[in-house]
């Protein structure tokens, strides 16, 4: 999966191949969109547990940008919603055993950011699965 993983991530969020299965990928096939991944050691459960507590954290800690956010699990899939700086964001976060996949849908307006979106998660990521 790692390797799979980081092929997606060096290709266009519209050219990931439309066969992935099982993986957030499968639902996010379009452009713009934002994708990161973070590998880890800790196993599914223990990476699911430390990513739903830090959701909480970030929430707290951006509810100034974040006018509002949802977001519901299923399994290891949390599929959320959220408005910042008045603008949806959709996505899929997906707990892995040996990674975490982030993909999502974010306005054209936003694509600006996008880089330093995915910078951010996959800094934060990396921090809290180390």
């Amino acid at each position: 999966m790692r390797l799979f993983v980081k092929q997606c991530l060096r290709m266009p969020v519209s050219k990931i191949p439309a066969q992935t299965t099982n993986s957030c990928f499968e639902s996010h096939l379009f452009m713009p969109g934002f994708l990161t991944a973070v590998d880890h050691t800790l196993g599914q459960a223990d990476a699911q547990s430390r990513v739903s507590t830090f959701l909480d954290q970030v929430q707290n800690q951006y509810q100034d940008m974040v006018s509002s956010w949802t977001g519901e699990w299923e399994e290891n899939k949390l599929n959320f919603e959220l408005t910042a700086m008045g603008m949806k964001v959709t996505g899929v976060l997906e707990v892995l055993d040996d990674a975490v996949l982030v993909g999502g849908k974010i306005p054209f307006a936003m694509m600006m950011f996008k880089g330093k979106m995915e910078n951010t998660m996959r800094e934060e990521l990396r921090k809290l699965l180390a």
